[in-house]
């Protein structure tokens, strides 16, 4: 994977390239304009003409232009391409032929220039040409590289390189020279291009040109049939290295990568929304001696979780005002500035003593404060509401919105924040499980879940809120990426019918699903492992089963209820839907149990139930953090290094710890993936991830050890973690043959708890992101 891994480190410098003149990508759905996106200037475009038309192919190739043959082709202007005098030039493209072997025809694939000087490149009679000539100034009369390796409904490389000197008005050796998929084609004489008219020809003559057999002359003539794509022109001479890398780039295997979301959280260094307050703590009981969190029932919350009234002195209730923050404890890493607090209703709202109020600037229902978080960079922004609905009416203080002075009035419209869309844009899947704060829900019924008018999304700690349905179906159609969406374990049929038509008739219908129930049932530190279990029990109260497979069988049953529902909603579009069935990493056996649904004696075929793949979490390292490595791991940290030297020895090859295993981490994770890969294939279903990445993370006592949780955050902030990375998802890729994969997670800070994120937080700068882009230049 060599050369591939230097193509995605590479291909960014060659796309910036100030000599790229031309890149037309093709990438547009409709019209005859194809735009020109060199950074040159943008303004060497072509037209479509004679019924050329875009087409998308999917895959790295996406965008092309279709060609029929039949006098179809694309024109660009004379300009600064052909109308100077060139030393140095490569002309790139991708072409798909739909038969290499015409002869009573040239298939133009690009030319530049007429008779006397110029360029093309084009196939006849099974062979591909890379020509180049300057007759009347340099006598160079012509060379003519050939090969015949080329093949019909086959996607090929081609490169054109004139490498002569400046200047010198004579031919040389080897400055000219064509390339084949990413190999020399061959090397002949060249010499400089003098200034040549004609315009330029994509997919069919345009004007003049000289074929090695002869001279031509007409446009839209020996046209070209199949596809072209990625047409480029540099004012240098690429490398071997280079056109190498072009090629490798796009011909390097597809990865299906999606994300997982970090919770919407008042301590969360992510800011997915332009309205803050969906971010902020749930409302808290507070007096003048602090918080009152054992009066939280008290609180008198409407519908929509804004609280109607305050104690009264006379009464019994300890607290008498309420209190939320957002950006707490995440070390100042918000925005600094003008913030406009906007809310409907009478009352008074105070800030933390780290925030200045703009007492001029502000008016009933908008406050103007000031934000620094240097001033104190754990506090975040407190908001306390010291008074509501003073006159008794019922006009109490809601539709608290906290946005950013430039948001102001955009944030209803636009909902997401643009560096947030910016961060997740180029992955295919978004996993929602922590946004619907899957792991100890408590939502039952439809009235239950949260709706855009909620007051805060935040309450991973509690079970509750949650983002609604309607923001997540509007952030996958804004970025076009497929929902993952995970069915809270209480849902009712009703619940996850009403999801399952909303999600119908809202999203992109280009868009797919991925529907799980739950998330990780077998876990025994979230409740709905104690609620399924005593489900099962009561289901069938006389099984000799043990406690984790009448999980796993109750849990089965209810999966292929939930993705029956969710078919029967989508009906004939029910191929949209894609139901999972999860299971643990660790027990291939358990995954084969649940498979065989061994509740029912009479089992259905997984596409009658509705099951179309077999998912798992794709970790690796987390034995590194287990209490019986504490002490060996505590070693590590006195050496010179801290222990990275270590750590990544044991990911990479093992035998360091000394419970440790051959091939160490990784290795471990592979033969976890390939077992269950193997059920999945038995059972002919997708292999899918539902999460992976690094989970090199303290648990229990280890949490509390100082020096071990430093050594895994700053393995994580190593440059060789993001090598890592490269490695362990190209793996998977090979190992599933490209099978999907959901990276955990997006945006997380790095603590005792883990260090998750790509980012540890939004604006962090780009060369310390070793994780994210490895990963992004895997998905190019």
């Amino acid at each position: 994977m060599e050369n591939i891994n230097n193509a995605e480190r590479s291909v960014s410098s060659l796309l910036a390239d100030d000599d790229l003149i031309m890149q037309l990508k093709f990438d547009e759905t409709s019209g005859i304009k194809a735009a020109d996106s060199s950074p040159y200037g943008n303004d060497n475009f072509g037209q479509l003409r004679k019924g050329a038309s875009f087409q998308d192919v999917g895959d790295k190739i996406a965008g092309v232009v279709k060609l029929d043959g039949i006098n179809d082709y694309v024109h660009v202007n004379d300009s600064d391409i052909n109308l100077g005098i060139n030393a140095k030039r490569t002309v790139s493209l991708w072409f798909k032929a739909d038969d290499v072997d015409i002869s009573n025809r040239k298939q133009i694939l690009y030319e530049e220039g007429g008779n006397t000087k110029g360029l093309n490149i084009y196939i006849n009679n099974g062979f591909l040409y890379v020509g180049g000539w300057n007759q009347p100034i340099s006598k160079w009369h012509g060379t003519y590289l050939a090969s015949d390796a080329i093949s019909d409904d086959t996607w090929h490389h081609v490169t054109l390189v004139l490498d002569a000197i400046n200047g010198l008005k004579s031919t040389t050796d080897d400055a000219f020279l064509a390339y084949l998929d990413g190999e020399l084609m061959g090397t002949g004489k060249g010499s400089q291009l003098d200034k040549r008219v004609d315009n330029i020809g994509i997919g069919s003559l345009n004007q003049t040109t000289k074929f090695h057999d002869g001279n031509a002359k007409g446009t839209s003539t020996n046209s070209f049939a199949g596809m072209i794509e990625d047409v480029r022109v540099y004012n240098r001479a690429l490398t071997a290295d280079e056109i190498d890398i072009l090629f490798q780039y796009t011909n390097a295997p597809t990865f299906q990568i999606g994300m997982n979301l970090y919770p919407v959280h008042y301590q969360g260094t992510t800011r997915p929304f332009l309205d803050l307050f969906k971010m902020s703590h749930p409302w808290l009981p507070r007096n003048d001696k602090g918080l009152v969190p054992r009066e939280q029932h008290l609180l008198n919350l409407d519908e929509n979780g804004w609280v109607k009234s305050l104690p009264e002195p006379e009464d019994p209730e300890e607290y008498y005002y309420v209190h939320t923050k957002i950006f707490n404890q995440i070390d100042g890493h918000y925005p600094a500035g003008k913030y406009i607090v906007l809310y409907d209703g009478e009352g008074e709202i105070e800030y933390g003593w780290n925030i200045d109020k703009d007492e001029a600037a502000s008016t009933p229902g908008r406050d103007v404060i000031y934000v620094d978080p240097l001033k104190s960079p754990s506090t975040g922004v407190p908001l306390t509401i010291t008074e509501t609905d003073p006159n008794d009416t019922g006009n109490y203080i809601r539709n608290i919105h906290i946005v950013q002075e430039q948001y102001e009035t955009t944030f209803a419209t636009e909902i997401f924040a643009p560096d947030y869309l910016d961060i997740i844009d180029d992955f295919e899947v978004l996993r929602f499980m922590e946004w619907m704060v899957t792991n100890n829900a408590q939502q039952k019924e439809w009235s239950d879940r949260p709706t855009p008018a909620t007051a805060t999304f935040s309450g991973m700690f509690q079970g509750l809120n949650g983002v609604p349905v309607e923001y997540m179906v509007e952030l996958a159609n804004r970025v076009q990426a497929d929902p993952w969406f995970n069915m809270p374990h209480q849902a009712t049929d009703e619940y996850i019918e009403n999801f399952a038509q909303y999600v119908k008739d809202h999203l992109d219908p280009n868009l797919d699903v991925y529907l799980q129930y739950s998330n990780e049932t077998w876990h025994d530190n979230f409740s709905q492992y104690a609620w399924i279990l005593e489900q099962a029990k009561n289901e069938w109260p006389n099984s000799p089963e043990s406690d984790i497979n009448l999980i796993m069988d109750w849990y089965g049953r209810r999966t292929t209820e939930v993705t029956q529902i969710w078919d029967e909603v989508f009906g004939a579009e029910k191929d949209r839907v894609t139901g999972i069935m999860a299971v643990k990493s660790a027990s291939v056996p358990l995954a084969e149990r649940v498979l065989e649904y061994k509740w029912t004696t009479e089992p259905k075929s997984h596409a009658e139930y509705g099951i179309d793949a077999l998912s798992m979490g794709a970790y690796f390292g987390s034995y590194l953090g287990f209490s019986h490595n504490q002490t060996e791991v505590k070693s590590w940290t006195n050496d010179p290094d801290g222990g990275l030297d270590k750590l990544f020895e044991e990911v990479t090859t093992g035998g360091v710890l000394s419970t440790g295993l051959v091939g160490g981490a990784l290795q471990l994770a592979y033969d976890n993936i390939q077992g269950h890969a193997a059920v999945a294939e038995q059972h002919d279903l997708d292999f899918i991830a539902y999460e992976a990445g690094q989970n090199i993370t303290p648990y229990d006592s280890v949490k509390n050890n100082k020096a071990i949780v430093d050594l895994f955050i700053k393995a994580n902030r190593d440059p060789r973690m993001g090598e890592v990375y490269r490695d362990f998802y190209t793996t998977w890729n090979e190992l599933t043959d490209g099978g999907l994969i959901m990276n955990f997670s997006d945006v997380d800070i790095a603590d005792k708890y883990g260090s998750y994120g790509l980012f540890e937080y939004m604006g962090q700068p780009q060369d310390e992101l070793y994780k994210y882009n490895a990963i992004i230049g895997l998905i190019g």
